[in-house]
């Protein structure tokens, strides 16, 4: 009966954030179902290839990681101030971290 039908208006938002986390990465045809912050909290679809589409300048998308390629990003001409936020990829640990300009140690 079409008189029963569950219908995205009848949906609340905690039918996505109160759902159980998918464990390993998304494949890139699976959907995922946004609260559209956007457009009053209204309930949308997305593939997960959609979502990761425009990753941006300095960014790589392979299947549904991305990565970031700090060459491939656009370079500050002229000073950092003391608070922004700088992106260090620590060669120590192979790991990305970031810091303020303020804690740089020009020693």
């Amino acid at each position: 009966n079409m008189a029963n039908k569950i219908k995205n208006s009848n949906l609340d938002a905690d039918i996505v954030t109160g759902a159980t986390a998918l464990s390993e990465a998304a494949n890139t045809a699976d959907t995922v179902l946004i609260s559209d912050t956007s457009a009053s909290g209204a309930l949308k679809k997305i593939t997960v290839a959609n979502l990761t589409a425009q990753v941006g300048a300095g960014l790589t998308k392979s299947n549904s990681t991305i990565a970031l390629d700090i060459d491939g990003t656009a370079a500050l001409n002229e000073g950092a101030a003391e608070s922004d936020t700088i992106l260090v990829f620590d060669a120590s640990s192979s790991t990305i971290k970031k810091m303020t300009q303020k804690n740089l140690d020009f020693n």
